[in-house]
């Protein structure tokens, strides 16, 4: 991973993770609902505490992404979203899983900022732009022909 090529494939395949998760849960809430015996509101809250969780921590992940590197937030964002899937995946009843559900978007809220930069591309280095407009007039204007 030193040259760079497989961060647009690890980046990316995080984001689909990602909302992939949002729409398994919602598929999954009738069997959440009768499942662990969760009440409707359970189930509400199952479904948007992921999505609140990481909206709230969009902007905080980016600030800290900025002082520690976005390299370190993504991995410990992965690591944070892998274990609430995995305390997700043994919860047995609602509240579990809705804690499971918080740490999890929390991971993924995290994970995010690394993800919108890297699928940008980069600007070319200095010395491969070409001149500025600045730096070249348009036109001559000394050789301007005149009145």
């Amino acid at each position: 991973m030193s040259d760079g090529r497989l961060v647009l494939p690890v980046v990316l395949s995080a984001t689909f993770v990602q909302l992939l998760n949002v729409t398994v849960a919602q598929v999954a809430a009738p069997a959440i609902q009768a499942g662990p015996g969760a009440g409707p509101g359970a189930v509400q809250l199952v479904l948007a505490g992921y999505t609140l969780t990481y909206a709230c921590l969009l902007i905080p992940a980016a600030r800290l992404g900025d002082r520690y590197g976005y390299r370190r937030l993504f991995v410990a964002g992965i690591v944070v979203f892998t274990a609430g899937s995995m305390a997700g995946a043994c919860a047995s009843d609602a509240a579990s899983l809705i804690a499971a559900r918080l740490v999890q978007g929390s991971g993924s809220g995290l994970v995010a900022p690394r993800s919108s930069p890297s699928s940008r591309p980069r600007p070319p280095r200095r010395a491969d732009r070409a001149p500025s407009a600045r730096t070249v007039p348009p036109w001559p204007s000394r050789h301007w022909p005149g009145p």
